[in-house]
């Protein structure tokens, strides 16, 4: 899955400059200014981006409208916090719009390194996950699918029809150990091998 950990890279990428940017008017004294002026990403398929405080509030955002809300029911949001790393969230229904996406998260720490300042956010559409999927190779017999760390189908080609086997092969991949990534399976019942891999 060269090409999806490559797009993972890219959003991590974009909110690392962003936070450099939010650092940055910091220091000048306006945390704000910028996201608030309409800072806007050009790739496709990323969203609003947004710097959450730590108490779960956000703080600023591309999209006014969403400053004030409170994100601590989330899930990516305290998974950010306790590894204080860049992390991707499970299948969301995002909160500027409705949509469904996944979240990328990276923690702001404050100087000195120890403690987490804020949390940088935006929404990966699941509409750009499907595009990249279906840029692969396509090959007769061979299926790909993304799955997030719940087990929920992201994306997928040929569509997935949740057949037992489909299930069980989900099931296998998200329980898997990081030892265990990459390993070729046959379900019984199956003439097709499956693999699995991490992103």
């Amino acid at each position: 899955p060269a090409e999806q950990r490559q797009t993972v890279k890219m959003v991590e990428g974009v909110l690392r400059t962003s936070a450099s940017i939010f650092r940055h008017s910091h220091k000048l004294g306006n945390p704000c200014g910028l996201l608030a002026s309409g800072f806007k990403v050009n790739l496709p398929g990323i969203g609003n981006i947004s710097v959450v405080g730590s108490n779960g509030r956000i703080l600023c955002s591309t999209l006014p409208h969403l400053v004030g809300i409170d994100i601590t029911d989330r899930h990516y949001f305290h998974d950010a916090l306790a590894r204080r790393r860049f992390v991707l969230s499970d299948y969301v229904i995002s909160k500027s719009d409705g949509s469904p996406s996944v979240i990328a998260a990276l923690p702001i720490l404050a100087q000195g390194g120890e403690d987490v300042e804020a949390v940088i956010v935006t929404s990966v559409a699941l509409t750009w996950l499907e595009d990249i999927i279906n840029r692969s190779p396509d090959t007769d017999g061979i299926a790909i699918q993304l799955v997030d760390g719940k087990g929920a189908v992201l994306a997928a080609r040929p569509m997935v029809d949740e057949s037992p086997i489909d299930r069980a092969v989900i099931d296998l991949a998200v329980a898997a150990t990081p030892d265990e990534i990459a390993d070729t399976v046959k379900p019984e019942g199956s003439t097709q091998e499956r693999v699995f891999a991490s992103i």
